[in-house]
């Protein structure tokens, strides 16, 4: 969607994405923490590159804010099934390019 023009779309649907995990309540697993991650860092940096800086900035909060509930995730290890990094220091490096 991004590629095509469509940023703004991109972005709400990766937000709706990340917030239908319900990883706001309880204890979610650690994949599940990870992908809502993956997906905020993802929707910032389209916000970002469609010159929605203040947008990108909430959502990089959120990402943080998840990250730092991930066990282990405080020290750089990365977390989950993806190729990533869902740790705080992965969101900061996406909140320099933002």
């Amino acid at each position: 969607m991004r590629r095509a023009g469509r940023s703004s779309a991109a972005v709400d649907f990766l937000a709706r994405t990340a917030t239908s995990l319900n990883a706001e309540k309880g204890q979610p697993q650690t994949d599940t923490l990870a992908a809502r991650v993956c997906l905020l860092m993802t929707a910032a940096y389209t916000a970002a590159s469609g010159g929605r800086r203040n947008t990108a900035l909430d959502l990089l909060q959120e990402a943080e804010e998840t990250a730092n509930r991930i066990p282990g995730a405080q020290n750089g290890k990365p977390a989950g099934l993806f190729t990533i990094s869902a740790s705080p220091a992965e969101v900061a490096m996406y909140r320099i390019s933002s």
